[in-house]
């Protein structure tokens, strides 16, 4: 049953306030009443699905060469589209997607079943370190969306993965780029959506009303040959190639802008008593979507030469918590109420320790992953604190401890700053600052995207690209 995108997503597409498409009439490709569907290939080759008088369905080639048929039949609900220059078709009655050699009118071969139903297929070349891949996306009744890279392996279910739901999409297209691909739908109500987002749900977004009155009209198919390049056939059978335009626009956080993070996140208390700790979060980090939460803390088995002793941390009390950049480093300093952390001794026999503030520092990297969030990944991790024992009598023990003990907390600072930048909650509410910050320093409408793999952590600043 054809339904409307949901809520959440039409939401969301009301955000993008700056897209346009350019249209052109494709004169190489001649008025084709009887064609249902259409594939647009690089080198500008445009193959339909057309309707034969005797009411089966066949593949067309309109320009090139050498126009005309294809080998073999089709069905009127399959689809065809371009990787490359090579043709593929997926047999909606069989589930069989088949591929030719990437000639005009080559046989189409090498046949694979598609698993998970789908009713809908499409696919682009993207250029991952200038080394192309082929990268499909289908959709299932459901309207659940799925990509794979990897024809040998595509009839395999556990190389495909679910990225979103694509609604009330009738067509879906994929245009492939350099580190990035789009994935476009054609909505039953004749709107065209754009989804910069790999598929994700939250980032389809509408760049074209249904039931236009400038040409192309109400649109009959739709396809892709790239990013932001749209190739549709439209009711009377004319191909009309379309070009996306959006407003884009960098962003550079320096030093000076740090501030601002500061005070998000400052207001954020971690607090520790045994073998547990809860975070919780300011209530700027908590409207940006960070949840509370307790953290398990690990005692330290400790060896020395009296022997072995565990010391788990009794209390932590963090009153201050700022964020730095220093050449890709965020430095984090603390200071503690009360006793810091005490570490106890589990037999008595040895002494207890105090740490009363701490300083450290994690290298970060970042790009822009799937659904435009940051990936933000912890690389390394350096730590110092103010170690001594409650009992001098002892020192001498605690001298010989802190070196060890130094390396187990950084080694735990790394893990733990890994775990926490792969949360989705974090990474949900790293992008909700940064569109933020956008929207901040451009004024105007609400940024809707931050897109690209552009997002970096270089020196003191952190440079992203927004678009809506």
């Amino acid at each position: 049953m054809k339904r409307l995108l949901s809520l959440a997503v039409a939401v969301t597409a009301l955000l993008s306030q700056a897209t346009t498409i350019t249209w052109t009439r494709e004169l190489s490709a001649p008025l084709t009443p009887s064609a249902r569907q259409v594939a647009a290939c690089a080198d500008g080759r445009i193959y339909v699905i057309e309707t034969a008088s005797t009411g089966l369905a066949r593949i067309r080639l309109l320009n090139g060469a050498s126009p005309g048929l294809l080998t073999g039949s089709a069905g009127l609900n399959d689809s065809i589209f371009c990787a490359g220059n090579k043709l593929f078709h997926f047999n909606d009655a069989s589930g069989l997607l088949r591929v030719n050699d990437g000639s005009e009118r080559g046989a189409l071969g090498n046949a694979k079943f598609i698993p998970g139903n789908p009713e809908r297929m499409s696919g682009g070349m993207v250029l991952a370190l200038f080394i192309p891949v082929t990268t499909f996306v289908r959709k299932d009744a459901d309207g659940n969306v799925f990509t794979a890279t990897n024809y040998e392996t595509i009839d395999q279910p556990s190389s495909w993965k679910h990225v979103g739901d694509a609604g009330g999409a009738e067509q879906l297209a994929l245009g492939g780029g350099f580190l990035e691909y789009r994935v476009y739908a054609q909505n039953f109500d004749d709107s065209l959506w754009e989804n910069a987002g790999q598929g994700c749900s939250a980032y389809w977004r509408k760049i074209r009303e249904g039931g236009a009155s400038t040409n192309p009209t109400t649109i009959r198919a739709s396809t892709s040959d790239g990013i932001n390049k749209l190739v549709v056939l439209d009711n009377s059978g004319a191909v009309y190639r379309g070009t996306i335009n959006h407003e884009e626009r960098d962003i550079v956080i320096d030093a000076a802008d740090f501030a601002r993070i500061n005070t998000v996140v400052a207001g954020s208390r971690l607090r520790a008593h045994g073998a547990a700790a809860t975070f919780t979060p300011s209530p700027a980090l908590a409207f940006l979507g960070v949840s509370s939460e307790v953290i398990p803390l690990t005692p330290a088995s400790i060896s020395t030469f009296l022997g072995n002793t565990t010391y788990t941390p009794n209390e932590i009390n963090l009153s201050s918590f700022t964020l730095v950049p220093s050449a890709r480093t965020v430095l984090i300093n603390a200071s503690f109420e009360e006793a810091g952390i005490e570490l106890l001794t589990s037999n008595g026999l040895f002494p207890n320790l105090n740490i009363s503030s701490l300083n450290g520092q994690v290298t970060l990297t970042g790009r822009v992953g799937r659904c435009g969030q940051p990936e933000i990944n912890a690389t390394a991790a350096t730590f110092n604190g103010n170690f001594h024992g409650v009992d001098n009598l002892f020192s001498f023990v605690v001298d010989l401890m802190n070196g060890d003990i130094k390396a187990r907390v950084q080694a735990e600072m790394l893990a733990g700053a890994q775990s926490a930048l792969a949360d989705p909650a974090t990474q949900l509410a790293l992008q909700g600052m940064l569109i933020d910050a956008a929207t901040f320093e451009t004024g105007g409408p609400r940024w809707s995207h931050i897109v690209g793999n552009s997002f970096s952590i270089s020196g003191s600043t952190v440079r992203f690209t927004v678009e809506r």
